[in-house]
């Protein structure tokens, strides 16, 4: 999708055409919900299990996240669960929420919102930022390799021994960056990350890309996509390969 879609009424219908969605009421997100006029969206992108669009006729514009229902991935009700009960924002991480659910023909999606940040995440527009990401990057570099030899080798049986003792890695990381002196702030982000996964599985491990991260208008760091189901990526990737192949 290249060009910008229109919602004949937010909350009756939602892109790319056709199907219904519900909007759920409440929360942080309030400028999205009651309206009547149409909403129009940009698409920013497409991940194996979602889409991304930005709001571009709201004052405060928001990314919505169309997440296909039958996903195994929960990274966005991750998020989402932290910013629910989180006491105070947090610096780090975007408040996510579940605003509602779309359908189309047999496929059904969730549909998560978050403010729009600067991203990807650049060293132009955020030095601070992006020199932090780098220590992260590099981080997880040697946290992986750590648990690669602990794990031995890369057999089919070794990589789901990895992946199943995924909150080890996501610690290393996590000390790694107490240990580089990076903000406390964003140590006890990439802590909540590491720790709330575990209630969503136990195979859930970091990866920190430029684009799947941003800055705010502070030029703070926002890791707004750095957790992911690792193994459940790898079997989906195994399968693929066998169907491409004719097995």
């Amino acid at each position: 999708m290249t060009r910008k879609q229109q919602y004949p009424s937010f909350g009756d219908a939602a892109p790319p055409k056709g199907g219904r969605f519900s909007l759920a009421r409440g929360g942080q997100l309030q400028p999205l919900y009651g309206r009547r006029k149409p909403v129009t969206l940009r698409p920013l992108g497409k991940g194996q299990f979602a889409r991304a669009f930005v709001t571009t006729s709201l004052k405060t514009p928001y990314v919505l996240s169309f997440v296909e229902s039958d996903s195994r991935d929960q990274t966005k009700e991750i998020y989402a669960l932290i910013c629910q009960y989180a006491s105070r924002r947090d610096k780090h991480l975007p408040c996510m929420e579940r605003v509602g659910w779309y359908e189309s023909g047999r496929k059904g999606y969730t549909i998560f919102a978050m403010p729009l940040y600067r991203a990807p995440l650049r060293k132009t527009t955020a030095p601070k930022a992006y020199a932090q990401a780098k220590v992260l990057a590099k981080c997880l570099e040697e946290a992986w390799a750590i648990h690669r030899r602990k794990h031995g080798g890369s057999t089919g049986a070794s990589i789901r021994d990895m992946y199943y003792d995924s909150q080890s890695l996501n610690q290393q990381v996590v000390k790694c960056a107490r240990r580089n002196k990076l903000p406390g702030a964003l140590v006890s982000s990439l802590k909540t990350l590491a720790d709330e996964s575990v209630n969503f599985g136990a195979t859930y491990v970091f990866e920190f890309p430029m684009r799947n991260m941003g800055s705010d208008d502070k030029g703070n760091l926002i890791l707004f996509d750095v957790i992911f189901d690792g193994y459940e990526n790898y079997l989906s990737a195994m399968r693929k390969q066998k169907l491409r192949r004719g097995w």
